[in-house]
């Protein structure tokens, strides 16, 4: 429970940096991140599913940046996927979690 609470206060604590006009801490691999940063795609994805962010990573789709974020649901887990330029949902897709 409280490793949760020390996560969740660091996600906000990234958002609120991030909105505040840092550079996006989108990942270091030299690819040029676009005006939705990771954290701000974590939580649109997280709105999108109704459940809590697993994992993001950066790829692109059709030529374009996105982040792919796995979100976990009760009973499943999502991949969400979040155009970087504005924030949109451009794909979403799930399969059941495996319980143990």
């Amino acid at each position: 429970m409280r490793a949760m609470k020390a996560t969740q206060v660091l996600l906000i604590g990234i958002a609120a940096l991030t909105l505040a006009g840092l550079p996006a801490l989108a990942g270091g691999d030299g690819a040029p991140a676009g005006p939705i940063g990771l954290p701000q795609a974590a939580a649109i994805a997280e709105a999108h599913a109704g459940g809590e962010a697993l994992r993001a990573v950066r790829s692109y789709r059709e030529g374009r940046l996105v982040y792919q974020v796995r979100v976990k649901r009760v009973g499943s887990i999502v991949w969400v996927v979040v155009d970087s330029r504005d924030g949109r949902v451009v794909g979403a897709g799930g399969t059941p979690a495996r319980q143990g």
